[in-house]
This record gives C-alpha cells, structure tokens and sequence, in this order.
C-alpha cells in the first residue's frame, strides 16, 4: 500500500515551479517529501474504502504545491481509486477528484472520466480519458 500512495505523491506532484524574484527555478518533489498512513476503511453505497494519505514533511513543500495533504479512496472490491482530495493544512479541502467509468486493460483499471471540483471557485472540470494515448490507471494515484 505504501509504494501505491507514493505513486500518488509522485504523479500529483512530479515537479513544481517556485515563483522567486529571481529566474523561476524548478525543484523536484518526491516521496520521501512525504509521511504516509492508513486512516481506516469506510464503506458507501455497498463498497468498501480504505482511506489512505500522503502529508508534505515540511512547509516549503506545502507551500510549493498549494497543499499539504492527499487523502484518496481506494476502493477495495474493485481495487481502483474512486476519490481523491488534497488539502490544505487546516485540513480545509482545496480540490476534490472523483474517477469513473472504469474499464480493464487486462488486470489494470482505466478510469474513462474524471471530474476535478476547485472548492475556492466553485468550478468543476470533467475530463474525458477515453481518447488518452496512455489512459489514467487510478490505481497509480493512491
């Protein structure tokens, strides 16, 4: 489960750009900038969540992302995860991630949509994966 979350913190976070006064350098985030836990299970509409999350070890990783915190759902019946949130500090949630549609690619899900909600503009985007070269698997992002 461990090297699942730290896929996730990877692919959220491959590499930001720090704004400076000075030429805008680019530093690299990875997972040991992160702690990981286990938070519990939960089950909704007859699926059981293991709820799983990745926290920024320090501020300047926080502050370089926009948020310290990944907490996402992993669903255990389907193996594929079904929502991911990142956080910030208070633990205030920031984006909200919901994949569906999910197909197979052998044993590998394939999520066919995603849906991205900014919690401080109100907007939601819907994105549609079909289309995608190397589709989303959702596994790689818990």
């Amino acid at each position: 489960m461990r090297n699942l979350l730290l896929v996730c913190v990877l692919l959220l976070t491959a590499s930001a750009v720090v704004s400076a006064e000075a030429p805008t350098r680019r530093i690299q985030i990875g997972p040991d900038d992160f702690t990981t836990e286990t938070l519990g299970q939960e089950t909704v509409a007859g699926h059981a969540y293991l709820i799983v999350q990745a926290e920024a070890r320090n501020g300047q990783i926080a502050s370089t992302l926009g948020y310290c915190r990944i907490r996402a759902w992993f669903d255990l019946r389907d193996r594929v995860t079904r929502k991911v949130l990142l956080l910030d500090k208070d633990d205030v949630v920031l984006t909200t991630i919901h994949f569906s549609d999910f197909s197979f690619d052998g044993d590998t899900p394939r999520a066919s949509r995603m849906e991205v909600t900014d919690h401080a503009t109100g907007q939601t985007s819907v994105f549609d994966l079909d289309g995608l070269t190397q589709p989303i698997n959702p596994l790689t992002l818990i």
